[in-house]
């Protein structure tokens, strides 16, 4: 697993430019990138704005798939080829939302700390505490990160099937 929600690949394709711009275009519904985008039904793969030379999109799910990825790629040509590069991020408010989670369980230890000293426990409270914290930061961490990396790869496999990236 990585460590940071972000991810960025390159598929080199035969395919000309404007025909992954026109599969693209196929398979977006046009409209804003937003965690009530599954509460209707839709055929398909994508939610977003495709332009020119490029596209700003996120996957379609019949849930709300709030950990998915905003996916942004960049269309450009090389000799052989049609080269497309893709970057794969947490939503904005998916990153603010882990924020705030993951200060709350850095203020747990402290939380935990003073109740016990309140309470007027013998035992020191701090090496509990900062185990818990430990914890709830780790719990939240490895959640967030897994969500994203299972979306990510399998839209990785996604867009190599539709712009017909043979493997080596």
């Amino acid at each position: 697993m990585k460590w940071i929600p972000y991810d960025k690949f390159r598929l080199e394709t035969q395919l000309k430019p404007e025909e992954i711009m026109e599969i693209m275009q196929k398979n977006t519904l046009p409209g804003e990138i937003s965690p009530w985008n599954g509460t209707i039904r839709c055929r398909k793969k994508f939610v977003g704005a495709v332009e020119q030379n490029g596209f700003r999109v996120a996957r379609w799910f019949d849930d709300r798939a709030h950990f998915n990825p905003v996916i942004s790629g960049e269309v450009t040509t090389a000799q052989e080829c049609t080269i497309v590069e893709i970057k794969q991020t947490m939503h904005l408010y998916v990153q603010i939302f882990m924020a705030m989670f993951l200060l709350g369980a850095i203020g747990c230890p402290f939380e935990i700390y003073m109740i016990m000293w309140l309470e007027g426990y013998s035992a020191n409270p701090l090496p509990v505490s900062i185990i818990v914290g430990c914890f709830a930061i780790c719990f939240v961490y490895l959640i967030f990160n897994a969500y994203f990396w299972f979306h990510a790869g399998s839209t990785q496999q996604m867009f190599e099937r539709l712009f017909k990236v043979k493997k080596d």
